[in-house]
């Protein structure tokens, strides 16, 4: 068991977004940092995980999901990290893989939002910035 002391334990959704062979991508600045991921956020109270990614995919990317565009939970992961502050966080995420018919109009909606986009999935694990997002991707293929 691990006795590491956590100062935050977070839970967040990913949504996994694709559409005719592309997925839907985020580039946000982290701690001063472009990082280049999907769409993702904390959960909030009173909301099931599936709810949180779909919100999330709104509110960064300006893309609306429905539970008809689910096409299934995908594997959760966690990780570890300090924040400039010196916190230790735990976070997991519990992504879920989404297909939708149309790419709509992305539009980075938050200010740490640089940009969203539609991207070739094989471009996207070449340059995503977090081999565990790159795992979850390469679990749909």
């Amino acid at each position: 068991m691990d006795n590491k002391q956590f100062d935050s334990i977070e839970q967040s959704a990913m949504a996994v977004v694709l559409c005719k062979g592309k997925i839907l991508t985020t580039v946000e600045d982290i701690y001063g940092r472009n990082v280049l991921s999907l769409p993702k956020g904390h959960n909030e109270q009173g909301e099931t995980l599936l709810q949180t990614a779909i919100r999330e995919c709104f509110e960064e990317t300006n893309i609306v999901l429905t539970e008809e565009n689910l096409v299934k939970p995908l594997t959760p992961y966690s990780y570890q990290f300090s924040t400039p502050s010196n916190k230790l966080v735990q976070k997991t995420i519990a992504p879920f893989l989404f297909e939708v018919e149309s790419e709509g109009q992305p539009i980075a909606k938050e200010k740490r939002m640089i940009s969203v986009g539609w991207m070739e999935i094989s471009e996207f694990l070449q340059k995503c910035s977090y081999d565990n997002v790159k795992a979850i991707v390469k679990e749909i293929l």
